[in-house]
């Protein structure tokens, strides 16, 4: 609907998914509304470079939106591109996604038993900052023993936009929404 606004609870998800086209690799970009989930914008490109990152981020602007918060999954080239394009907005990390990025790191790791599964499972499930720091330093003892402390490398450096949103009734924790826009488009891509 060309010319009509949608609302905007001011709070975005964005994210990327690459697409196959006549053979080709595509990226196709969503940013999506946490508390609505409509989507706000979606455009494809060649690649998920911070270029087109930014590229994204400037074409949801001039389509008049202004999000307070954009929550990604942590890949890198948003940070640059959101700092550029919305100074303002809060930029935070998907819970989610740190934790699935973890466990990749452990198996590849090999110290991925029952014991560590726990702990990075309870990581999160509290509303309180004092508690995840708390499950953070046992879970960074029990990797050291395990001689595996890298591990955590990846989540200790986006530890800042991570903690952020426990307890927060005002932040969103995930990019569930725009997750949500994707299932839904491989719904749709696959019957056609």
């Amino acid at each position: 609907l060309k010319g009509k606004q949608i609302a905007s609870s001011g709070k975005a998800a964005v994210d990327e998914k690459y697409v196959i086209i006549d053979g080709v690799f595509w990226y196709l970009f969503a940013a999506v509304d946490c508390v609505t989930g409509c989507p706000l914008h979606v455009a494809l490109y060649p690649s998920n470079s911070r270029v087109y990152c930014q590229l994204f981020l400037l074409e949801l602007k001039q389509l008049g939106f202004r999000p307070t918060v954009i929550i990604t999954d942590g890949w890198d080239a948003y940070v640059k591109a959101i700092a550029t394009v919305f100074p303002q907005a809060e930029h935070l990390y998907c819970r989610f996604h740190a934790l699935k990025s973890l466990f990749r790191r452990l198996h590849k790791a090999e110290v991925f038993n029952s014991l560590v599964f726990e702990m990075a499972c309870k990581l999160f499930q509290t509303a309180y900052k004092r508690t995840v720091e708390r499950r953070l330093d046992a879970l960074k003892g029990l990797l050291a023993q395990l001689g595996a402390s890298h591990v955590l490398s990846g989540i200790l450096t986006k530890w800042p936009k991570l903690i952020k949103t426990v307890g927060s009734k005002r932040l969103p924790s995930t990019a569930n929404a725009v997750e949500r826009f994707f299932g839904a488009f491989d719904r749709l891509y696959r019957l056609k």
